[in-house]
């Protein structure tokens, strides 16, 4: 019975265990994702300057032939622009591919889980049968007294 007891807390701690790694995990997909969010609107917002900066050189096309100090300044924008686009993109990539290592982690936690719990219910069950089996003993033994 004590062997029971000892396995039935070393299963609870290893459930717990299991647990705050479970949450220690979705908080750090949580953070991977507003991560991978906030790159995604900065990737919007440099496509959206880009296309701005282009519709600016076609409508100042004239104005811009005039001034080439405006012209370079405008170019030198665009290709930091791009350059951060690119280094966005590429950041984008990384954080997906970190996601989903921590996806295929949670996957596996989530799993080793249900394996747990499903553990666990089995030997409930078999804890209340023998509960069942004791109690059936007892009222046999005190029947058989009795008479």
């Amino acid at each position: 019975m004590a062997k029971l007891k000892e396995e039935r807390a070393r299963d609870q701690d290893e459930i717990e265990r299991a647990r705050d790694l479970n949450a220690c995990k979705t908080r750090e997909n949580a953070d991977a994702d507003g991560r991978i969010k906030a790159v995604d609107y900065d990737l919007y917002k440099a496509q959206e300057r880009a296309t701005e900066l282009a519709k600016q050189a076609d409508a100042r096309e004239f104005e811009l032939r005039r001034t080439t100090e405006a012209y370079e300044a405008a170019a030198a924008d665009l290709m930091r622009s791009r350059d951060e686009h690119a280094r966005n993109v590429d950041e984008a990539g990384q954080l997906s591919r970190a996601l989903d290592l921590k996806m295929t982690e949670k996957s596996e936690l989530v799993r080793r889980s249900e394996g747990e719990l499903a553990r666990n219910r089995d030997l409930s069950a078999n804890l209340y049968d023998f509960e069942a089996k004791g109690r059936a003993c007892d009222d046999n033994l005190t029947a058989t007294r009795r008479e």
